[in-house]
């Protein structure tokens, strides 16, 4: 695996904006947890790399400007597993090399809430910002963990 030394965001923006740029990374790494995934695709909104490896499961490519990000998600998935009553990522694998890190996490059924809210009625969106409301409850209800 060849992880490119990468200075700031402008750059990581530019190298994850082409895909011959991480094809074969992303492979690479998904291969390496069995998972087969001949064509990956990026999501296009984010701060990282985020890829759907094979439908199933979509990977989060860190390189080491954000590591901090990687830490903080991964400690918020294990700490979140199981204590919220709506469907959220589990954590499948995850690795570090050359400073970069990743996660690969089981993919959600649906699609990116910013297409589907232009689309949706009124109450609608009333009844999501209510199911928001209660899972940030739920979160803040939990003990805080390390």
């Amino acid at each position: 695996m060849m992880f490119p030394q990468i200075a700031n965001s402008s750059e990581f923006a530019q190298w994850r904006s082409s895909p011959s740029n991480w094809t074969a990374l992303v492979q690479s790494i998904a291969q390496a947890e069995a998972i087969h995934a001949p064509t990956p695709r990026a999501f296009g909104t984010g701060t990282n790399l985020v890829v759907d490896l094979d439908g199933r499961f979509v990977l989060k490519l860190f390189p080491p400007i954000y590591r901090t990000q990687f830490h903080s998600e991964r400690i918020t998935l294990r700490q979140l597993a199981g204590c919220l009553t709506v469907p959220i990522p589990s954590l499948v694998a995850e690795g570090m090399h050359d400073g970069w890190s990743w996660l690969i996490l089981s993919k959600l059924d649906g699609i990116i809430g910013s297409d589907a809210w232009p689309t949706l009625a009124e109450r609608d969106k009333e009844s999501i910002l209510r199911q928001i409301g209660r899972t940030i409850a739920e979160v803040q209800a939990l003990p805080v963990a390390d």
